[in-house]
């Protein structure tokens, strides 16, 4: 392309430090030799679009099928909801399938993971780049185009998310746009989304409800007994959330952030696999990594992307799978 960058590769070694900080600040540099292009340096960014690019064209075209829409909720604050549907989503991307994330929380905890306010001139920053249109008419708007961050096309949050529930505490009848807007936007769509989550924000609130009801599945991540102690008012909102999404099912409790070997999480543990079995299956226990995910945090990318091999992306890639099994999904090989 006309805008990446060139580089011979006898004067590379001397200009090295200067290219990999082009590099990291999204350039892409052509590595040339006897006048011929030989290999490329390429942003993070662009390699992790490669790789999952890659994943779904190994998966045969039996695999594909309808799209899952799975939304990430929790009545109490601090349970995880961001950083599982983050690792969720990305965890999907990996496996071949082909991801939409959208950020419903105002406070924007997962926007922020993704880097999309470092910039104070994103576009992520901005009202027309969120949800929020689609409840600005009776008839919903078309959603904004999304912005793809490593492979994943992401809809962003920001504090401009609050109008929402304004508006649907005077017309709750707009409850149902976003599920009308995502669904206009796959049938517009050449290969849907194999999979859409949504992260949402805590409390009970008219926008969490209808946030909700844009999704057929509940995940419900939970990281102490404090998240439990709404979930009779979560399984509520549920019941309002079908009268627009019939088929709406809480699919799984996610132990999150667990420490197995503390007491507090080994009486949550033996409430959730007991008592709340009978209301949804649980997931594999995904562990307590403050390092892990603090490093994820800074760096701006999911931690199965940038910490792989570390035992709290394999809890998350085990969790992952089990869900799919629970979807009645194929796992890929």
């Amino acid at each position: 392309m006309e805008s990446d960058l060139s580089c011979k590769s006898a004067a590379l070694r001397s200009h090295l430090y200067t290219t990999l900080e082009q590099v990291s600040a999204g350039q892409r540099v052509v590595i040339e030799r006897h006048a011929a292009p030989m290999a490329a340096l390429i942003p993070m960014a662009d390699y992790w679009a490669l790789m999952m690019h890659r994943a779904r064209a190994r998966r045969s075209k039996e695999e594909f099928m309808p799209t899952q829409r799975l939304v990430i909720a929790n009545a109490s604050g601090g349970e995880g909801k961001s950083t599982v549907a983050r690792e969720l989503a990305y965890s999907l991307a990996l496996l071949g399938y082909k991801v939409a994330l959208f950020d419903l929380d105002p406070q924007a905890s997962l926007t922020k993971a993704l880097g999309l306010h470092d910039d104070p001139a994103s576009p992520a920053r901005q009202e027309e780049a969120t949800v929020s249109r689609v409840f600005s008419r009776d008839e919903p708007l078309p959603l904004p185009d999304p912005m793809p961050v490593h492979g994943v096309d992401v809809w962003p949050a920001n504090d401009t998310l609050n109008s929402v529930d304004s508006i649907l505490n005077n017309d709750f009848s707009r409850a149902s746009n976003l599920r009308e807007a995502i669904d206009a936007r796959l049938a517009a769509m050449p290969e849907p989304y194999d999979f859409v989550i949504l992260d949402t924000k805590p409390q009970r609130t008219n926008f969490l409800t209808a946030s909700v009801a844009a999704a057929d599945h509940l995940i419900v991540p939970v990281s102490g007994i404090k998240g439990l102690e709404n979930l009779d008012i979560l399984l509520k909102m549920v019941k309002v959330a079908r009268g627009i999404a019939p088929t709406l099912k809480l699919t799984a409790f996610v132990p999150n952030r667990i420490r197995e070997d503390v007491n507090h999480h080994k009486v949550l543990l033996e409430h959730l696999h007991g008592e709340l079995s009978q209301l949804a299956p649980i997931t594999p226990n995904v562990r307590d990594s403050l390092a892990t995910m603090g490093s994820a945090t800074e760096l701006r990318l999911p931690a199965v992307l940038c910490k792989p091999k570390t035992k709290v992306s394999e809890d998350i890639v085990t969790m992952t799978r089990h869900l799919l099994g629970l979807l009645h999904v194929p796992v890929p090989a």
